[in-house]
């Protein structure tokens, strides 16, 4: 449902951009339709990714490296399986 809000938003800027003249209105439509695609990829991939970087942290103790923290995802998948 967030993607289908996205795209039509984005969708609506579409007139604007491409059928109105002047100066104004074809660039804010496209400094506000990637604002709209640029809040969407940061919903979706940044924030979960750096959540769950924070959640490991907590539960490790400490400091993650990549070599660490793929330590502490095995770890956590053989305790619950």
């Amino acid at each position: 449902m967030l993607h289908s809000t996205t795209l039509t938003t984005i969708g609506g800027f579409l007139p604007l951009l491409f059928f109105s003249g002047g100066d104004f209105w074809p660039p804010l439509a496209i400094v506000i339709a990637r604002g709209v695609g640029l809040s969407i990829t940061l919903g979706l991939v940044f924030t979960p990714a750096v959540y769950r970087l924070v959640a490991l942290r907590q539960r490790a103790g400490g400091i993650l490296t990549p070599r660490t923290a793929k330590r502490s995802v095995v770890i956590q998948y053989c305790a619950k399986g």
